[in-house]
């Protein structure tokens, strides 16, 4: 697939969206830059360099390289409607260009590289590499670092694992990839070795709404906010995305357009841009404990425990019948292996509020945890009294009755629960 291909052809964007979301990196084979375009890009690079710096490791990225600011060439490309369409195109969402990771790169080599890494989801979510230079001795194959090799997504992978796959390295190619999802590094470069990369980072254009100019218009706000939860809740993203930022448009200071677009950050296991999202919620409406808790939940989920609770205090000084952060502190206790001590936040919950199934399955794994039986099960029924296809609480009864023998009435609990965990269940009896 070409660049005339990818701006023109919805075949050709489909095909790269598929590679995309199969394997966190798709790639546009040379030529993927018209010439003149290329040409400029070029030159930018190559004026910009003398402006350049070198590139400080840390702790927990070791790269040795040059960088350097993209010029005007560079810039109007990056920000091109063009490009800003095929991104979001690709990924779903608007997207804005984040200066703060966007550079020209320059591996001179022999040495130069970029180890394992994800890249910062809060301003680089996704990326765009494109190759402006790959060079390499006459007198031999390109080594390993040209190529950029790429992990499956997921955490940091250990040190001996090979990556699932290589990209390889050439003049006028470009990749563009879930960067601060897919672990990547380019290795090494050796002997006669150099690439010179358009390397640029975007984030959700959502993320970077600021106050607009004008007077803003809470209710039109608060109005397209409730739509976009309705397209949400028919599964209709993209549709809800559009809302939000609409609701933005006519209300920066929307705390339920910020909270709305947090959720569906947050349900997408994109817990750092949700925790920007309830973050900036707070900012507009400070005195709303949910958004303090929805914050906690983000962090609980990047295993910031103790930062968690914090947030589910703040929470519940605010309102100390707020059940869903006692609910959301007893699971961060149970994450650490505190079963015992979580057990009075849950009651405490199902004090308040008796009616969520959530809190009774949570009670449920706990008392499952510290052995009681007889006590999970009661829990797990009670939810299943207030929701009855409540998967969770199946799930749990199907593998106490597929315990105690009863295969039966395990696999009818499990094809009643219709869920995935269900049917890995049911394929392994």
């Amino acid at each position: 697939m070409n660049g005339a291909e990818l701006l023109h052809d919805r075949q050709a964007r489909d095909r790269l969206r598929s590679e995309l979301d199969l394997n966190g990196f798709a790639t546009v084979q040379s030529p993927a830059l018209p010439p003149e375009l290329f040409r400029a890009l070029r030159e930018d690079a190559a004026a910009q360099r003398a402006s350049g710096w070198r590139q400080a490791s840390r702790p927990s990225v070791t790269h040795q390289a040059w960088r350097a600011e993209p010029g005007a060439a560079g810039l109007g490309f990056l920000e091109s409607p063009e490009v800003l369409g095929l991104l979001e195109d690709l990924v779903g969402e608007p997207v804005a260009l984040s200066h703060a990771g966007t550079c020209y790169t320059y591996y001179d080599g022999p040495g130069g590289h970029m180890n394992i890494h994800l890249d910062r989801a809060i301003d680089c979510t996704y990326t765009l590499i494109v190759v402006l230079e790959a060079e390499w001795s006459e007198t031999s194959q390109p080594g390993p670092g040209l190529s950029l090799e790429v992990w499956p997504l997921g955490p940091l992978p250990g040190a001996d694992q090979p990556p699932a796959y290589r990209i390889d390295t050439r003049s006028n190619m470009l990749a563009v990839g879930r960067g601060s999802q897919v672990p990547h590094r380019r290795p090494t470069l050796g002997q006669g070795e150099r690439v010179v990369a358009l390397t640029a980072c975007y984030a959700p254009a959502l993320l970077r709404h600021t106050p607009a100019r004008g007077q803003p218009h809470p209710q039109l706000g608060r109005d397209l906010t409730a739509q976009g939860n309705e397209h949400w809740n028919r599964g209709e993203r993209a549709a809800a995305l559009r809302c939000y930022s609409r609701a933005l448009e006519a209300d920066p200071g929307c705390d339920q357009a910020w909270s709305s677009l947090g959720f569906d950050y947050w349900h997408q296991h994109r817990f750092i841009e949700a925790q920007e999202a309830f973050t900036r919620a707070t900012r507009y409406n400070g005195d709303n404990p949910a958004h303090w808790s929805n914050i906690g939940l983000c962090l609980r989920d990047q295993g910031a425990f103790e930062a968690a609770i914090r947030c589910f205090r703040v929470a519940l000084a605010l309102d100390p019948r707020y059940a869903p952060a006692l609910n959301e502190w007893a699971n961060v206790l149970q994450d650490q292996d505190r079963c015992e001590a979580a057990l009075p936040l849950y009651a405490h919950a199902l004090a308040i509020d008796a009616k969520r199934a959530v809190v009774h399955h949570n009670l449920g794994v706990a008392y499952l945890r510290l052995g009681w039986r007889h006590r999970a099960e009661q829990a797990f029924r009670a939810a299943l009294s207030r929701d009855p296809d409540y998967h969770h609480s199946l799930e749990e009864l199907a593998l106490l009755r597929i315990a105690d023998g009863d295969r039966d009435g395990g696999r009818m609990l499990l094809e009643q629960a219709a869920s995935p965990r269900a049917q890995t269940i049911l394929e392994s009896l």
